[in-house]
């Protein structure tokens, strides 16, 4: 089935734009392109052969094949109709909280490529009418192409070979096919680690999944019905059609996540299957069912990060109250920086590389504001203090107002009026909420440059709902963070990955075929030694911080005690000390801000949790050497490999994945605190 000339201009037209391109705008502030609206719908179904086949295992074709695809054209009618209409009313200016660019939206089917369903999926989805929609076939095939192809039956190999070419995506996996005869157990290991593997790939790359198979029949390993349990235990809504191979009735059910049902009720029809559809669609698209993105503070995060306006870099006077917080932060924070060698990168590939770099500026932009007006605080309410004694002591030597009270009077009023300034401005800009927000966003977007490695287009979100609700309610970043993602191509993304290798398989396809050993590189070298880098350095600055804040505060209130111990000497010495009242109210002062600034920092606990991070990374690093040692092990004896290590290997990288982003909620949950008042 031919693309449309219509959909071919639009996807010619909508290939020309480079995601990860930037804009530079005359203040040097850079900011990265939003994503484009993007649907992904994965599909599983039952395999069969054309009536015209004699000589096949298959089943033939059921004879509700004409109904299954009126039923799947309107499936897929309604998702993109929906999908289009949120794309429209979240584009970027569009309303409060829109991120997504003015291009059109694009529509993914990820398939099998197999017999049956698949290619009727492929056909349908292909025939819609021409529209604004750029449609595209992508596909996960569980070992490479010329065997996978090698691997169907012989009347299946020409139209094989026509669907990989209308495939922008192929992906292909490192199973092993065997099918000797008789069977073996190591043969039948093999083949049900590859389809399993195909299986959970096909999710890692779909937002819904789309099922198409008689409930009733026998599945094998990584079929339909076992796709279907995984769809619904990560959180993808499942849209079940179920037929008869002897009559015409199709049925259709939505299966949601937490829904309760057993496979004898998969043929039995949902009311209102559209309109949860729809909901969903919402739901993925813009993160809420009544299609309110997220509260005031969360869309005010969104318009900034894609703002050129918006001046993360600070004031350009060293004047500028927000210019001086960060400049006293940044000198007070450079005492206790130790630097760590080597210093290890990133693997950084586009377009995630543009959107973490901006969250990154964000994040240490509202960062050094957040501290340093602790510090400032602090400081103007010493400069009070002291201002208060020298009045006090100018008032009681004279017994008259001197002329030099009044200015100092008004110094003093000063100091106290910033300080209150200084404080309304960071919380009622939230600034520290919106650290955590964009830290949390930057972490997520890290995990991009390596989860794509083991063919995966899906990042696990917090594991515990408690951190959701407590930082800062990130509904909105997670739908931001989505919306990259799922624009992504894996195709796109492998050419910048260290050991993946790609190449132009049937008809200028992109072919992506995972190398485990290669991605197991990679995020060792990479991933894992620059989490090491950054809490090795992290521990030992808020350590060195800590201890510092610690013992000079102790220090003062021992000398605080030494000066109030001399005054009372004084009623009895007939000497005189100087300075000693100024002493006395001055450093309970200092030695309280010494504690106030160790304390609202968290720099002790800080340092203790990346301690605790470093240790759990070396257990990362041996996990990842012990499944590399197996792999080494194992194809060294082919004759013994299961293979299919991507599975292995995927679930790895999501373990790693997971427990970054959960280091970052729960690190939220510590820093998630207002400026005090000095």
């Amino acid at each position: 089935m031919k693309v449309t000339k219509s959909n071919k201009n639009v996807s010619d037209e909508v290939r020309s734009v480079n995601p990860g391109h930037t804009t530079t705008m005359p203040d040097n502030c850079t900011v990265p392109e939003p994503p484009a609206p993007c649907i992904r719908v994965g599909f599983a179904g039952k395999r069969w052969r054309p009536e015209s086949v004699g000589d096949s295992a298959l089943e033939p074709e059921p004879t509700s094949v004409s109904s299954v695809r009126e039923t799947l054209a309107c499936i897929l009618d309604t998702i993109e109709r929906e999908a289009i209409a949120v794309g429209l009313r979240f584009r970027r200016g569009a309303g409060a909280g829109g991120f997504y660019a003015d291009r059109p939206l694009e529509f993914r089917l990820i398939t099998g490529l197999a017999e049956g369903a698949d290619q009727l999926a492929a056909d349908t989805f292909l025939a819609a009418e021409p529209s604004d929609v750029v449609r595209r076939l992508h596909a996960v095939i569980p070992f490479e192409l010329d065997v996978y192809r090698d691997s169907r039956e012989r009347w299946f190999r020409d139209d094989l070979d026509a669907a990989a070419s209308r495939c922008e995506t192929v992906v292909a996996l490192d199973g092993i096919y065997d099918k000797p005869s008789p069977d073996t157990p190591l043969a039948r290991n093999r083949r049900s680690r590859a389809y399993r593997s195909q299986s959970r790939l096909l999710l890692r790359q779909s937002d819904i999944l789309l099922v198409i198979t008689d409930p009733e029949a026998p599945t094998g390993s990584g079929g339909a019905l076992e796709t279907v349990e995984r769809a619904l235990a990560r959180q993808i809504p499942v849209i079940f059609v179920s037929y008869s191979g002897d009559h015409d009735q199709v049925v259709v059910r939505l299966l949601e996540p937490g829904d309760d049902v057993s496979v004898s009720d998969f043929g039995k029809t949902t009311a209102a299957w559209e309109q949860r559809a729809q909901e969903w669609v919402r739901i993925i698209l813009a993160g809420s069912v009544d299609e309110i993105l997220a509260p005031v503070s969360d869309s005010a995060l969104i318009r900034e990060y894609f703002d050129p306006a918006c001046a993360a870099a600070g004031g350009t006077r060293w004047w500028q109250p927000a210019n001086m917080q960060k400049r006293l932060w940044s000198g007070f924070k450079s005492w206790f920086e130790d630097n760590v060698e080597p210093n290890p990168r990133d693997n950084e590939i586009e377009p995630f590389a543009s959107w973490k770099k901006r969250a990154v500026t964000l994040n240490y932009h509202y960062a050094d504001l957040y501290r340093g007006v602790i510090l400032l605080n602090y400081v103007f309410a010493l400069v009070a203090v002291t201002i208060a004694v020298v009045v006090a002591a100018i008032e009681t030597g004279s017994g008259q107002l001197s002329a030099w009270v009044r200015p100092l009077v008004g110094l003093q009023f000063l100091a106290v009026i910033l300080i209150f300034n200084n404080t309304r401005n960071a919380n009622n800009h939230g600034w520290n909420k919106r650290t955590i927000a964009y830290r949390y966003l930057a972490e997520r977007l890290r995990s991009c440059f390596y989860l794509p490695l083991a063919g995966s287009l899906r990042v696990p979100s917090v594991g515990n709902f408690i951190f959701k609700t407590r930082v800062l309610r990130q509904s909105a970043i997670d739908v931001l963070f989505d919306a990259m993602l799922r624009q992504a191509r894996l195709h796109d993304l492998t050419r910048r990955i260290d050991g993946a290798r790609v190449y132009d398989g049937i008809s200028g396809t992109g072919h992506v075929i995972v190398k485990p050993r290669a991605a197991l590189r990679c995020m060792r070298e990479h991933w894992i030694r620059v989490q090491q880098h950054y809490h090795q350095y992290n521990s030992r600055s808020m350590y060195a911080m800590n201890t510092l804040l610690r013992r000079l505060g102790y220090a003062l209130s021992i000398g605080a005690v030494a000066v109030v111990g001399l005054e009372v000497a004084a009623w009895w010495l007939p000497v005189t000390i100087p300075f000693t009242a100024l002493l006395a109210a001055i450093l309970p002062v200092a030695a309280a801000a010494c504690q106030g600034i160790r304390f609202q920092s968290e720099c002790g606990r800080l340092a203790e949790r990346s301690e605790k991070m470093m240790d759990r990374l070396r257990r990362h690093l041996d996990r990842i050497e012990e499944l590399e040692a197996r792999i080494v092990e194992f194809q060294a004896t082919p004759e013994c490999d299961p293979g299919s290590w991507t599975g292995n290997v995927l679930a790895l990288a999501e373990d790693i994945a997971a427990e970054m982003i959960q280091e970052v909620a729960e690190w939220s949950v510590v820093y998630d605190k207002e400026v005090q008042d000095a």
